[in-house]
């Protein structure tokens, strides 16, 4: 057996090879946190990031997906104006050539529309590259003039946007839902 001086005399080392080992472990595990978190801040940076592209066209397909909901008699010109102003193509052909019909229906129904926008994002370029798809939902409101209140209804659309000059305009809007 060993005596106690001799145990004594081992402390020291002992307590210095566990400080040792800890502080070896500690650097190991700092170096491998830091590996990740620089990995993950690449990541970010490259494959997840927003571009300033994208963010503008998500914000101008969700404007507009309000606009072509959001009416009020009162100020029906306007509204149908902004709507308009935003689209391009087929969809923009469509839209004026309901006007008249959107305007009566409200006014005979005694209801404004409006809507709000939920969500939206990003989900592509179009396969042959030239268009934008947004995917927007809309909480859509019918508010009536009588004291019942408003329906409302989740409206959900893929929008096709088209870069025209600066601006991203609508040419195409697709209601998504459960088939």
């Amino acid at each position: 057996m060993s005596s106690p001086s001799s145990v004594s005399a081992r402390l020291p080392l002992i307590v210095a090879a566990v400080c040792g080992l800890l502080v070896a472990a500690l650097i190991v595990a700092f170096v491998h946190v830091h590996s990740v978190s620089s990995q993950h801040s690449k990541q970010s940076k490259s494959g997840f990031a927003v571009s300033s592209e994208q963010a503008d066209v998500v914000t101008a397909a969700a404007t507009e997906a309000a606009n072509i909901i959001t009416f009020s008699r009162r100020t029906f010109d306007a509204d149908f104006a902004r709507a308009t102003n935003g689209t391009t193509g087929s969809l923009k052909t469509d839209l004026l050539g309901k006007k008249a019909l959107t305007l009566t229906t409200m006014t005979q129904g005694k209801f404004d529309l409006k809507a709000t926008v939920g969500a939206s994002a990003y989900a592509g370029k179009t396969d042959d590259g030239k268009s934008t798809l947004v995917l927007v939902t809309l909480n859509a409101f019918k508010v009536a003039d009588s004291s019942t209140g408003s329906t409302a209804s989740v409206q959900r659309f893929q929008m096709t946007m088209v870069k025209v000059g600066k601006s991203w305009l609508a040419s195409n809007l697709a209601a998504v839902g459960i088939q």
